[in-house]
């Protein structure tokens, strides 16, 4: 089982297709948990639970000092640290690599190709005209809607991406479950984006007239994701907004439990 809240919760999604780890701690016998601060309190209980349970449980973290990585040395379990100190928003392949690396090492070379050779300005360049189309709404960007089967940890990303850097709303949606229910791409203030892994998302990408990514594996990954990061960065800076999130960080400190 891989566990994680937002950012680093998503890297187990990203990872779901290239192993499909266990998806309920009862039938697992492996925990990797992932937090870049090592202090997430969601993150934290299951990792209490594994250790109280007899599992085996691995931590990925930036802080080699943090309750995780503490907790984890304890009970004599080992964690992987990154030592990268900046905000989980941009750690993404700090987190990915090494689990990569532990489960599919056979997928690492490809990984580090789609890093150093891919083009993750494909992304502005597919979405963007498409996100600005002048359509006679009131609304100075369309609000995109990610789709995807295999690779939803991706759209998943995307939707943080656009939430956290753009302060745009969006959302996201798994094929084929769209097919049955899903409504926003029925009017114009919305782009949908899908990620194809196959025929039948490539026909409903059509139909649906997306915008359309073809992923063909891991190689593909870092583009998109540092992609999504140099979109929505563009757009944050054509509206002048501030990376820095203030709210949710007021927000933290009220929810956080009296010590």
């Amino acid at each position: 089982m891989c566990a994680g809240m937002g950012g680093s919760g998503v890297v187990c999604h990203i990872m779901f297709p290239f192993y499909p780890f266990e998806t309920q701690l009862k039938y697992a016998d492996t925990l990797v948990a992932i937090s870049n601060s090592g202090e997430t309190r969601e993150t934290l209980d299951v990792v209490r639970i594994a250790l109280d349970e007899g599992l085996n449980v691995v931590g990925i973290t930036g802080n080699p000092n943090s309750t995780l990585a503490t907790l984890l040395r304890s009970h004599n379990h080992p964690v992987i640290t990154h030592g990268v100190n900046i905000s989980t928003r941009f750690v993404f392949p700090f987190l990915f690599t090494p689990l990569v690396k532990m489960v599919r090492p056979d997928l690492l070379s490809d990984l580090l190709e789609g890093a150093s050779y891919g083009d993750p300005s494909i992304v502005t360049h597919m979405i963007y005209p498409r996100l600005k189309e002048d359509r006679g709404l009131r609304y100075p960007v369309r609000y995109p809607v990610f789709y995807a089967s295999d690779y939803y940890g991706v759209a998943i990303r995307f939707k943080q991406e656009f939430n956290e850097n753009a302060k745009l709303a969006s959302f996201y949606g798994v094929i084929p479950e769209i097919t049955h229910n899903e409504v926003e791409v029925v009017d114009d203030m919305f782009l949908p984006v899908v990620f194809a892994s196959d025929s039948r998302d490539l026909r409903i990408a059509s139909y649906l007239n997306a915008v359309t990514f073809q992923v063909n594996g891991i190689r593909d990954i870092p583009v998109l994701v540092q992609g999504a990061g140099l979109l929505t960065v563009k757009l944050a800076q054509e509206r002048s907004m501030s990376l820095d999130i203030p709210r949710i960080k007021e927000l933290k400190r009220i929810l956080q439990p009296p010590s």
